[in-house]
């Protein structure tokens, strides 16, 4: 009985490290539809494009190129 136990959560466990690597190959749309949250393409890309930002800048910061600021020069 323990054995059976011990399989179950070994298979129950590979499944959800699964689930998750292939969720995160092929992002938030797939998670988001098993998961049932739904929603729409824009949602996704609004993040996408925030984080995006927030990679630039702590890139910059991270270079030491704080002063540089596209938006303000024109």
């Amino acid at each position: 009985m323990a054995l059976l136990i011990f399989i179950f959560l070994a298979t129950f466990a590979a499944l959800v490290l699964a689930f998750f690597a292939l969720s995160s190959c092929l992002g938030e749309e797939i998670r988001a539809a098993v998961m049932g949250g739904g929603g729409g393409g824009s949602g996704g890309s609004l993040q996408t494009g925030w984080e995006q930002i927030e990679m630039e800048d702590m890139l910059d910061q991270r270079l030491g190129r704080d002063d540089v600021d596209d938006d303000d020069e024109e």
